[in-house]
């Protein structure tokens, strides 16, 4: 953290020292800002309040501190006098962490979409004085970024009609987007197995049969749609289903997408092979994806997939874990060298570095002397597993794969000694609860009880924080709450439960239940909102339908009171989790088919049903652990080793053996001391 100040002192020593409103944000994106000849303010009432006095319009500028292209922007634009005199002139000037206000950015980003059919970051929106977008649009070079504010300025100034008629289609454009997919007609008990195939069959055809993944450049790590084709070839036993995945997986775990020295996953690449990258790593993406891959392995036992889990949780922690446990939201493309400069390579470096191995390095990884990415270096990438490329090349495969470990350690031990990309040091909640169950999902696969340790001393930070109020960046003194939080912690609280048994997680999950309903949902739409009312929201209340960067805040509310009141037993909870799932109507969706991932997982449990698995006894967290070591998407656990309250468990417990009940609705088949039986009870659909 210290060096980071420090960093970020230097660089504003070296520009102009005169710091605007940004200098006292809270948001390390925002201070980056700070030195911007720009007026900038942070969104609130004292910008909406004079626009409307000065009737200007919003200019809504919105990144993230390890966005490249909104850097650039700063340099180019909001760094020119002459462009901020523009700017400060003929608009009032609002800049926004997206990560810090995802509410506000996904109401301008569905704007964006809207008019030009995609969006990005750097985000920028124009908007009528009480914030309703009338055009957005995303990077924009000097000269254009310049003539569009004057043609704004002067639409605005000139057609003032054609403005706010252009607002009000758009707004309602935006408030329509998410309820194009609810159908109240549609009955959740009327589900079938047939349907669930259905799901799949739309997702299909948006694969990648080559590269994996989905069509199409850029691309991007979509975990929730990862998790739904796991679960769907797992359930199905559907090999083409399973290979399309691991496609997936391995072409990521080779590509450059994946830091081949140090671990980890970057934001997306900008090709279709997974071989470019941008650099930036964020927390989301890399906790989401170690839960894939050692779910992945669960199912399989490929090494490949462990290798590639366990060195991005290494990441993760040597990189972005704080003092007290808890974990930073980012790191960052650009080092002081340069964009990407921290992770590629020159010829001449691996030429100085690794002399006797650089042949077959350079082969492996698709290395050559002009360079495979820009300025005549090099991402590491490769074609083939460490096994493949030995035996196409005739060589012994344990050798070669030793030669490469020590060639690696070689370069990042040099690598370690070049400036680092900063870290974004907010602490996000929701992406932190990501972080738990990734961590569990590593130690039920791996059996390595520092991750549940890990787990656990992040699931009490979360504790402690909700017992404060849940809020979206801990510590910051922001008091925004949002669905993603609540349902995302609850998750996380679950998943400690069905692991140790320490009912208070149970506790804690169930009080959560509790506050989604109070805050959140709304009895007339019969959904959550993704703002709380109490809190207030901007300009358009969104919802959450859809998996973006982290799974679909509605479906996970869904899947969370479903477990909950499966475990409790409680009617309210089962039946506010179907009334929900009966509202999403999947075939509606069509081409967005892969962004409805998280609700087709749970389209599984309503077309096949769940299992209960209650293990009561002195021995039920050892069999918890083996059971657990299996991949088992439509089990949910519960254990005691002692008389328990919970339903399930209710005179189950006995005082020689520990027996494994496996339920459905209820109604439990009759009970067995081996954990095979139980796993061939679970396993039948």
């Amino acid at each position: 953290m210290r060096w980071l100040l420090l960093y970020l002192f230097f660089v504003s020593a070296c520009r102009n020292t005169d710091l605007n409103r940004l200098g006292s944000a809270s948001s390390p994106y925002l201070k980056q800002h700070a030195d911007n000849p720009v007026d900038w303010y942070e969104w609130g009432e004292e910008a909406l309040t004079k626009a409307k006095l000065e009737n200007k319009p919003l200019l809504i500028s919105i990144g993230y501190a390890s966005c490249h292209w909104c850097h650039v922007m700063e340099e180019e634009s909001f760094m020119d006098t002459a462009v901020a005199r523009i700017m400060n002139e003929q608009f009032i000037c609002i800049k926004v962490d997206r990560e810090e206000r995802p509410d506000i950015d996904r109401i301008y980003m569905n704007a964006c979409e809207l008019i030009t059919g995609n969006a990005g970051w750097p985000l920028n929106a124009f908007a009528l004085p009480d914030g309703s977008p009338f055009y957005a649009g995303t990077y924009y070079e000097k000269e254009s970024w310049k003539s569009l504010l004057l043609q704004i300025s002067k639409t605005y100034r000139q057609q003032p009609g054609k403005v706010k008629l252009q607002a009000q289609s758009l707004s309602h454009g935006i408030a329509q987007l998410e309820f194009s997919v609810i159908d109240t007609s549609v009955n959740s008990s009327a589900f079938t197995v047939s349907d669930y195939y259905k799901i799949y069959s739309a997702v299909q055809n948006k694969l990648d049969t080559v590269f994996g993944g989905l069509t199409g450049a850029p691309k991007f790590p979509n975990s929730p749609l990862l998790e739904y084709q796991l679960q769907y070839a797992a359930i199905t036993e559907d090999t083409i289903a399973l290979q399309q995945l691991l496609t997936t997986l391995y072409k990521m775990a080779l590509g450059g997408i994946y830091d081949q020295l140090e671990g980890g996953f970057a934001r997306y690449t900008e090709d279709s092979a997974w071989a470019t990258p941008h650099f930036e790593k964020m927390l989301y993406d890399n906790a989401q994806l170690i839960s894939v891959y050692a779910k992945a392995f669960k199912l399989t036992r490929d090494p490949l997939l462990e290798k590639v889990a366990r060195q991005t949780i290494d990441f993760v922690f040597k990189t972005l874990k704080t003092a007290e446990g808890a974990y930073f939201s980012s790191t960052n493309a650009v080092s002081e060298e340069g964009e990407g400069y921290y992770y590629t390579w020159t010829y001449k470096e691996l030429e100085t570095l690794i002399p006797d191995f650089l042949s077959q390095f350079s082969n492996y990884y698709q290395v050559n002397k002009s360079g495979n990415w820009k300025n005549g270096r090099s991402v590491l990438r490769a074609a083939f597993t460490e096994e493949q490329f030995a035996l196409l090349n005739k060589l012994n495969p344990e050798s070669f794969s030793a030669q490469l470990a020590s060639a690696n350690q070689k370069l990042l031990a040099y690598r370690v000694k070049r400036a680092k990309p900063s870290v974004d040091t907010k602490i996000i909640v929701s992406w932190n609860a990501l972080m738990v169950m990734a961590y569990m999902d590593a130690y039920t696969a791996f059996r390595d009880t520092a991750y549940l340790n890990r787990a656990t001393q992040l699931g009490e930070l979360l504790a402690a924080e909700m017992d404060k109020g849940i809020r979206h960046i801990a510590e910051a003194g922001k008091e925004e709450v949002f669905l993603e939080d609540y349902v995302l912690v609850g998750k996380a609280f679950l998943q400690l439960y069905q692991q140790d048994f320490n009912k208070e997680w149970l506790f804690r999950s169930a009080g959560i239940c509790e506050q989604l309903i109070e805050k959140f949902y709304d009895n007339e739409a019969g959904i959550f909102y993704y703002t709380s009312a109490e809190k207030g929201y901007p300009v358009i209340r969104k919802i959450g339908l859809a998996d973006t960067e982290i799974p679909a805040p509605n479906a996970i509310a869904a899947i969370l009171l479903y477990q909950i009141g499966s475990l409790l037993d409680n009617k309210e909870y089962l039946q506010l989790s179907a009334s929900l799932f009966g509202k999403i109507k999947l075939e509606l969706v069509g081409d967005k088919a892969p962004y409805y991932g998280t609700w087709a997982q749970l389209a599984a449990w309503y077309g096949y049903g769940t299992k209960e698995v209650a293990i009561a006894g002195s021995d039920a967290l050892r069999i918890n652990q083996e059971l657990q070591q299996n991949y088992l998407p439509l089990a949910i656990f519960l254990g005691t080793e002692k008389e328990e309250f919970i339903p399930l468990l209710h005179n189950k417990v006995t005082m020689t053996k520990t027996m494994i009940y496996v339920c459905e609705d209820g109604t439990c088949k009759r009970p067995v001391e081996n954990p095979r039986l139980a796993l061939k009870q679970i396993n039948q659909k």
